[in-house]
């Protein structure tokens, strides 16, 4: 993939496709729309994120659309809605060695998830990548660490599942969410990473980095 960052319109204000979201972003984007503020999932959603591209490795899996839900779920007696932060398509690369999920719930819900990670022919890689994990009961997006317990290896395509254990255990009424990533190399480049987040973040927007896209979102100062 060739390096050619898109410089932003204004320093402080990024544009895109008509979206205006305030610099820093906070956990809960301040995007300016017709009815008041979006949620970060929802200014997610207008970002230009390609659901078309050549990735390096092994390519796109064949199907991406079985990778599971992608539509809001509930937990039993909560008002609002669950939402992982999906790519378009199911599919995105990273270069993180352990990749952030993201999910977007209120903070009076379920404390645990369980996560698993399997190869492109389905099989879970081994049990350590298989885990239930605490949910950080004080934000509104929670960070979702994928279990490595060895690197994952570059050119090649993963599916990570996501349950939010609604009552505490596994249940298959829990919402449940699921997606693919491709790990590719790190970004190493001087000229990388000497750019603002501004620029990094639209560069990785549009070269299908999703989850380093989000991550950096998600960690941005407020």
């Amino acid at each position: 993939m060739s390096f050619y960052p898109q410089l932003f319109k204004s320093a402080t204000v990024l544009t895109l496709l008509g979206l205006q979201v305030a610099w820093p972003w906070h956990h809960r984007v301040q995007a300016q729309s017709n009815s008041g503020y979006l949620s970060l999932s929802q200014t997610l959603s207008r970002l230009p994120f390609p659901n078309s591209f050549m990735p390096p490795g092994d390519g796109v899996p064949d199907d991406t659309t079985t990778a599971g839900s992608r539509t809001e779920a509930y937990c039993r007696g909560d008002d609002q809605p669950i939402k992982a932060l999906v790519p378009v398509g199911n599919y995105g690369l990273t270069y993180q060695d352990s990749p952030v999920i993201h999910l977007e719930m209120s903070p009076s819900v379920a404390k645990q998830i369980f996560v698993a990670v399997h190869d492109e022919q389905g099989q879970l890689i081994a049990s350590e990548y298989q885990t239930i994990q605490a949910l950080n009961a004080s934000k509104s997006v929670r960070d979702v660490r994928l279990p490595s317990f060895q690197p994952f290896e570059i050119g090649k395509n993963y599916r990570w599942s996501v349950a939010v254990l609604c009552q505490g255990y596994l249940d298959p009424s829990d919402p449940f969410f699921s997606a693919w990533f491709q790990k590719v190399a790190p970004m190493r480049a001087a000229s990388f990473q000497s750019l603002p987040s501004q620029q990094k973040f639209n560069w990785l927007v549009q070269e299908g980095y999703w989850y380093d896209a989000v991550k950096l979102l998600v960690d941005s100062p407020h």
